[in-house]
């Protein structure tokens, strides 16, 4: 049962727990709080957080975490390659693996919506000190954030379609989040909370 609203409940916290999975044991910290749905959550040093309602059953919580397993292994197998603290240092081979990871990744994201490359806003990206992308009304153009290509590519794809949805609604409304569950991948909330926990 959920906390009446109006009263503040301090989350809770229970450490150290092991689930037994196809792709081997995983340890993890479950926190209650008054949220609404699970989010799955890994920390910058690998440590992994299970984030679920108050009043949620343990077969529920791990019914969760192993349908999540391949997505949050190979996520862990990334960290070492893309986890930095500073931008990558910019050179000619960077922005190669930059425009083709983009580009392949904005080609899959407009499959989703069936635009063509003639009806698709064009596709930019440069340095963006608060934003992971943005879309232009006036342009008819999406910019992403250069720094992009240190993370995986599911967050990549993830910004792009969420421009994308920006095409037909501009605000962040509730017309606007339908879009985004019914264009992008299933975990994209984890993908979001992981890549603005990551990298600011």
């Amino acid at each position: 049962m959920l906390p009446k609203q109006g009263k503040a409940v301090a989350p809770k916290r229970v450490n150290c727990l092991n689930i037994s999975t196809s792709q081997g044991d995983i340890k993890y910290t479950l926190i209650y709080s008054a949220r609404r749905s699970l989010a799955l959550i890994v920390r910058s040093s690998g440590a992994v957080e299970i984030r679920a309602p108050f009043g949620t059953c343990q077969e529920t919580i791990e019914k969760f975490l192993a349908s999540k397993t391949c997505w949050l292994k190979k996520h862990l197998t990334r960290l070492t390659s893309v986890e930095r603290s500073d931008p990558l240092p910019e050179t000619p081979e960077l922005e190669q693996r930059r425009a083709r990871i983009f580009t392949e990744q904005y080609a899959l994201a407009c499959e989703r919506f069936g635009m063509s490359a003639d009806e698709a806003p064009r596709l930019r990206w440069r340095s963006m000190r608060t934003q992971w992308g943005s879309y232009s009304a006036k342009t008819h153009r999406i910019c992403l954030n250069s720094r992009l290509i240190e993370a995986p590519v599911e967050a990549i794809r993830m910004v792009c379609v969420h421009e994308l949805c920006h095409v037909s609604n501009l605000h962040h409304d509730k017309a606007f989040y339908r879009a985004m569950d019914r264009y992008q991948d299933p975990h994209w909330r984890d993908v979001k909370e992981q890549l603005e926990r990551r990298f600011g």
